[in-house]
C-alpha cells in the first residue's frame, strides 16, 4: 500500500494582500488622525464661557475688594482678556502684599496682581455689536467698587457658532447668549 506522506503546507500572505491591508490602514489613519487633534465645538464653547465667567467674576470681586475700578480689556490678537487695576482708591485697612508674598504680586498671578491675563481658546473671533472687526481700540469692561459694571456688547464666533457677550450692569456678570443665523 502506498502511503503518501504529505507534509503540512504553510500558507504565507502574498505581497498583494499585505499592500491592500496597508492601504486600508493608511486610509483609516488619514480619516481619524485629523479629528483627534481638534476639540469638539461644544468643548471649545464651554471652555470659552468658563474663562469669560472667571475673568468677569475676578474683575468684579477685585473691584469690590479694593473699592476702586478694575478694567477688563479684550486683546483680540492675543485672544485674551487683561484685567488691570484702576487704582482709584483702596478700602481702609488694605495694605500692599508683604515681601514674603512677592511671588503673588508678580504680574499675571496671585491675588494682589496689578494685571492678569485670561486666555481664550484658539480660533475665537471677536466683533463689536455693529459687526466691525476689533482693531487697535480694544473694547473694555469696567467694574466699579459698588458692584456695578459697564461695557459694550460683543459678538464671539467659535467654529460655526455665534454668541453675544454683554455685561449685567448691576451685578457685573457676563451675559452670553447664542445667536441664530
Amino acid at each position: 500500500m502506498p502511503t503518501s506522506t504529505s507534509s503540512p503546507t504553510r500558507r504565507f500572505f502574498s505581497l498583494l494582500e499585505i499592500v491592500i491591508v496597508l492601504i486600508i490602514l493608511g486610509l483609516t489613519a488619514a480619516l481619524v488622525v485629523p479629528r483627534v487633534g481638534r476639540l469638539p465645538r461644544g468643548v471649545l464653547v464651554k471652555t470659552m464661557i468658563g474663562r469669560i465667567e472667571t475673568a468677569f467674576r475676578d474683575a468684579a470681586m477685585r473691584a469690590r475688594a479694593t473699592g476702586g475700578t478694575v478694567t477688563l480689556s479684550l486683546d483680540s490678537e492675543g485672544n485674551s482678556f487683561r484685567m488691570q487695576d484702576g487704582g482709584s482708591g483702596q478700602p481702609s485697612g488694605w495694605a500692599p502684599p508683604s515681601p514674603d508674598r512677592a511671588a503673588e504680586s508678580a504680574p499675571g498671578g496671585g491675588v494682589f496682581a496689578k494685571s492678569r491675563d485670561y486666555g481664550m481658546p484658539k480660533g475665537t473671533l471677536w466683533r463689536t455689536d455693529t459687526g466691525a472687526e476689533i482693531g487697535e481700540n480694544a473694547p473694555s469692561f469696567t467694574f466699579y467698587g459698588s458692584g456695578e459694571a459697564a461695557g459694550p456688547e460683543l459678538e464671539i464666533i467659535v467654529g460655526k457658532g455665534r454668541y453675544s457677550l454683554a455685561v449685567d450692569r448691576l451685578t457685573g456678570r457676563p451675559l452670553i447668549t447664542a445667536k441664530s443665523d
